[in-house]
């Protein structure tokens, strides 16, 4: 975790993190358009991933090659990361209708937060970097990362390891 953190942050001599992360791309643009087997069957190669849905919910962000950016790492944030609510929405009550979990489901403190460290650790030279290993996404979600954590098959408990959202 420590390893993780000071490649995302370095030295940080002028309080902007690391200069690594200035080689990442964020695109306003949904440029991938999933295959079915890259999506578990839910996309068609040509439909952007923002619109795809499965089980009812759709895609938050994704950490992609880029082909207008290829020499560059990208990465893109669905809308739906950034339209939960209004701010007179958010900040009503001092902001008591904000969960205190990170959740896909709900608006809450650390969603974007999250999000935005989750798709950092798919970029090699932050997450593999600090374990020697590609990070992927093998479950989403605090409970489901528990629950793989504490799974009795060790093979798949070791997987917590290389998971973005661990």
């Amino acid at each position: 975790i420590r390893q993780v953190y000071k490649n995302f942050v370095d030295a940080n001599p002028d309080g902007t993190g690391a200069d690594v992360n200035g080689n990442i791309i964020v695109s306003s643009t949904d440029y991938w358009k999933p295959t079915p087997e890259q999506s578990d069957g839910v996309g068609d190669g040509n439909t952007p991933f923002c619109s795809l849905s499965k089980d009812g919910k759709t895609g938050t962000a994704y950490y992609k090659k880029n082909p207008d950016n290829a020499n560059k790492p990208s990465m893109h944030f669905c809308d739906k990361v950034w339209d939960r609510s209004d701010l007179a929405g958010l900040t009503a009550d001092n902001c008591a209708a904000l969960g205190d979990h990170v959740s896909t489901v709900a608006w809450t403190k650390n969603f974007i937060g999250a999000n935005v460290l989750h798709e950092f650790m798919h970029y090699p030279k932050i997450g593999k970097a600090a374990i020697g290993d590609q990070i992927g996404d093998v479950i989403y979600d605090a409970w489901q990362c528990r629950l793989l954590a504490v799974d009795p098959d060790v093979n798949r408990r070791k997987r917590t390891l290389v998971n973005a959202d661990t």
